[in-house]
């Protein structure tokens, strides 16, 4: 509600009425069909409110997703490491075994040209997994809100990360927010 006072004083009036000198208004204005306004008002507020507080929820549960989602691919693509490194280990084995059998007339020349093909292929696989794992760790690092590392860090980083590292050459991968 509101209540307003006006007033007017003439010195000379031509016109009806001629003998009034002054002019007084009081104007009282009770808004009665704002109340519903207001609540509504207040409701919209409060619809908002919650519709903040589930956005933020939603952010946080897609941080904490992306952050787990980063973290298993940079473990899952350090244990592929391993196994790749295995298995390179195991075709350089067979190369060996392979050229000892051509020398002593044990194996073709066949057999060690798969032999090396197969040593080729394991390497291709590791350097590829290697790439594949550093984009995960750097995934990781965004998730984490750690990307800004230099390039030199960047290089040390995703082999400090793999678990058959030394301890305290880097921060381990997903401690940040679990």
């Amino acid at each position: 509600p509101s209540l307003s006072l006006g007033g007017s004083y003439y010195f000379h009036r031509e016109g009806f009425p001629t003998d009034i000198t002054w002019l007084g208004i009081v104007s009282l204005d009770w808004p009665i069909f704002e109340a519903g306004l207001i609540h509504a008002d207040v409701r919209t507020a409060y619809s908002q409110l919650r519709q903040a507080r589930l956005a933020e929820s939603w952010t946080s549960r897609e941080v904490a997703k992306d952050l787990k989602v980063s973290r298993e691919d940079v473990l899952a693509s350090s244990l592929r490491l391993a196994q790749l490194r295995v298995q390179q280990s195991a075709a350089q084995n067979a190369l060996k075994d392979a050229e000892q059998g051509v020398h002593a007339g044990l194996a073709t020349e066949l057999d060690r040209l798969i032999a090396q093909e197969q040593v080729l292929r394991s390497g291709l696989e590791l350097a590829s997994e290697e790439l594949t794992r550093k984009i995960y760790y750097l995934r990781l690092l965004r998730s984490a809100g750690r990307l800004e590392m230099g390039a030199a860090e960047l290089e040390a980083a995703p082999a400090a990360a793999a678990p058959d590292a030394p301890a305290g050459d880097a921060p381990a991968a997903g401690t940040n927010g679990e």
